[in-house]
This record gives structure tokens, C-alpha cells and sequence, in this order.
């Protein structure tokens, strides 16, 4: 057995459990007794949880300020938080929330060490480099989707015709405590259960065939891969379906809750590869959930993958995966390599349309605009490299 060298960058500490978010107040307390809280929109308040959640910080005696952000975070966004924070005494950070809540306090944490705007520091924008240096940071996920709780680096955007989607990232920006609560997925909207879950889907796939792949991280995704693919359509079932019990219905968001930390766990230690390359540069240009745009996009760009390596290079280990991927979908190991990595593809098409992504014409994109999105696209890590004509081909499939 041949293991290659490999880093690993990942939480101290991780909980998951149901009822965890329970422990916020004890943990952040082990930093000190004034914190910053992010969080999202309604969802935590109209349940009751947000409250909860401040009882038990005003109980351990700790003071916090509570910040509520409603969408991917902006450099504008980052900078007016960050102003505001500037010279106060805070020992800890903790965001309570999707993937933008997350990203919006691993930001903040991190620029509440540095001067300036975090446009100076964003990869292919700024000029400078990270110190390292941050406030202590909790993320406690409430959407089954980017992973953020596991990785090190936060997602910048500013939408619009020089839009962008950059990167502020450095290793010791992994946050310090991950607390995994199944119960605070529940009750999500089908529409965002899916469109975050076939993010966690795509940050599965194209890290277990990045090229970055490990041997740690080739263990633990394929079973992963299983989880999200079984529990995606029971969580984004009719609630009126009587044949998902909440006992199924539990142990589906278990699922999504694992699949999604380990997404953001191999994602930031193998990278992407062609699907989220092109979805960033979709989501610089257009105001379009990045969930969704990865999910109109996986199938095709799977399948394109998987084409050229068996025209190019049939030994990639990419093909015996995705045919490991097919035995695993289906169910059955009565396949050779082949049909099962077709049966693969067909399967992510057939949850594609099941789950109702819709195409990437939705949100304005045409055919004048599949250039500029090639152009801005990224094709690292990929086992198949693509040309930019080739990625306009992918597009243009899902328009």
C-alpha cells in the first residue's frame, strides 16, 4: 500500500451532535466574557433558538454584540462590520449560520487582526499577504452546504459586470471549534435543503477526483458521497409525506450534517475542480445561489470529465472512482468499470432534475455570456484539464 505525503488542516475540536448548539456558551466562555455573534436572517429567531442562544451567553455571563447578515458577504460588508468592531475588547467571534454567515465571521476574525480593507488581502485582487493572526472563531452551521465550518479560507463577492468571487485564506483560518447540531438543519426549505446539499454533493465529487486527493481523504469520502446522495431526497420530501417518519427524516439530516462538514473538510485540503471553477465565476456576474449553480452544473461537468479521460488517459485513478461512485448509486457491484461510471452520471442527472435545479438561463445567462464566464473560470485540480471553449461547451449544455 503506497500512501503519499500529506498536510492536513482541520478544526481543534469538533461536536457533532444533536442539541450541541447547547455547549456555544460554554465554549466561547474558555476565550473570554465578551464575544461577537453573526448570524442569519429569520430562521434562528422565528424558532425560538436565537433566544435560547442568548439566554445561555447572558447565564455564563458573557457580553456579546449581535451582528445579522442576509446574504454572501461583500468586501463592503466585511470592511463596515470589521470598522465597527475595531478597538473594542472581544475575545471570540462565533457565527451561527449557512456558509455566508460562516464566511462573514471567519472574515471578521481574521481582518480584526490586520489594517485595511480585506480587498487588500483577497486572492487575485489584493497585494498583500495574511498575517495568519486571528480572534478565536466558532462556527456552528445551520444549512448542510459549503463546509465552511472545516475550511480556511472565506468567500468574498461583489456581483455585478466586474464582479468576482475571491478568496481570503490562510491555514490558521480553520475555525478553532466546529458545533455540528443536526437539529438546527431541520426545517429548512426544500428549495435551500437542495440547493445547499448539492453544493456539499459537488465538494464531495470533485474532491475524491481532485488531483489533490489523499489517501486520509479517499477513505472518508466515498461514504460520505453515500450519505448526502441517500439523505438529499428524503430532506427535500413533501412534509406532508407520511411514508418520511421524523425518525427517517433525523437520521437524513445526520447524514447531510456529516456530509457537509466532511465537503468543507476535503474540500480545503484537495481543492475543487472544474464545477465549482466555473460556478465562482458565475457567481461574480450573477446574483444566483452558488448551490444551485452547482447543481446544474455537476452532472455536465462530470460527464465531460469522464469523457476526456477515457479518450486521453484511461488509467486516471479519477475513472476507477467515479466507476466506485456508480456501484455505490446503484447499488449493485454487477458492473464493469464503464457502465457503472455511466450509471454514475445518469444518476446525478436523474437527482438534478428530481430535486428541480433549474438551468443557469434563470438568472440571465445567455449565450453571449458563456466567454466572459469561461474566461474568469478556473480548471485547477481537475484530472481533465479543459480548454475555455470546451467550458463554453459545458455551459452552453445547461443553459
Amino acid at each position: 500500500m503506497n500512501i503519499s505525503p500529506f498536510t492536513l488542516c482541520t478544526n481543534k475540536k469538533l461536536i457533532f451532535k444533536p442539541g450541541s448548539i447547547e455547549y456555544i456558551a460554554t465554549e466561547l466562555k474558555f476565550y473570554g466574557d465578551n464575544t461577537v455573534i453573526i448570524t442569519g436572517g429569520k430562521s434562528l429567531s422565528a424558532g425560538g433558538k436565537l433566544e435560547k442562544i442568548e439566554k445561555s451567553l447572558k447565564d455564563c455571563g458573557i457580553s456579546f454584540s449581535l451582528f445579522q447578515v442576509s446574504d454572501e458577504p461583500s468586501p463592503e460588508l466585511i470592511d463596515e462590520i470589521t470598522e465597527q468592531l475595531r478597538g473594542r475588547a472581544i475575545d471570540s467571534i462565533a457565527a451561527i449560520g449557512g456558509g455566508s454567515v460562516i464566511d462573514t465571521g471567519k472574515a471578521v476574525s481574521a481582518m480584526l487582526r490586520e489594517e485595511g480593507s480585506i480587498c487588500d488581502f483577497l486572492e487575485g485582487i489584493g497585494t498583500r499577504t495574511t498575517s495568519g493572526d486571528k480572534l478565536p472563531f466558532i462556527a456552528v452551521p445551520t444549512t448542510a452546504g459549503t463546509g465552511s465550518e472545516a475550511t480556511y479560507n472565506a468567500v468574498i463577492s461583489r456581483v455585478g459586470e466586474n464582479g468576482f468571487k475571491k478568496s481570503l485564506r490562510n491555514q490558521n483560518y480553520v475555525p478553532e471549534i466546529a458545533i455540528i447540531d443536526p437539529e438546527l438543519y431541520a426545517g429548512a426549505p426544500a428549495s435551500v435543503a437542495a440547493s445547499s446539499g448539492m453544493d456539499a454533493l459537488a465538494q464531495l465529487i470533485e474532491s475524491y477526483l481532485s488531483t489533490k486527493s489523499t489517501f486520509y481523504t479517499d477513505l472518508m469520502l466515498p461514504g460520505a458521497i453515500e450519505a448526502v446522495f441517500e439523505a438529499l431526497p428524503i430532506v427535500t420530501a413533501d412534509k406532508d409525506d407520511e411514508e418520511i417518519c421524523d425518525e427517517v427524516c433525523s437520521d437524513a439530516w445526520e447524514k447531510m450534517a456529516y456530509g457537509a462538514y466532511i465537503s468543507g473538510l476535503a474540500l480545503a485540503n484537495c481543492g475543487y475542480c472544474i464545477v465549482h471553477g466555473m460556478a465562482g465565476a458565475v457567481g461574480g456576474f450573477y446574483k444566483a445561489p452558488h448551490g444551485v449553480i452547482c447543481g446544474a452544473l455537476l452532472a455536465e461537468g462530470m460527464k465531460q470529465t469522464l469523457n476526456r479521460l477515457e479518450k486521453e488517459d484511461p488509467d486516471s485513478p479519477a475513472l476507477l472512482k467515479a466507476a466506485k461512485l456508480g456501484h455505490i448509486f446503484a447499488k449493485s457491484e454487477d458492473m464493469l468499470p464503464k457502465e457503472a461510471r455511466a450509471r454514475f452520471i445518469q444518476m446525478l442527472e436523474s437527482l438534478t432534475e428530481s430535486l428541480g435545479i433549474p438551468k443557469l438561463s434563470k438568472f440571465g445567462i445567455n449565450e453571449d455570456s458563456l466567454q466572459k464566464i469561461a474566461d474568469a473560470s478556473s480548471n485547477k485540480n481537475s484530472p481533465a484539464v479543459f480548454e475555455k471553449n470546451e467550458i463554453i461547451e459545458i455551459l452552453r449544455n445547461r443553459l
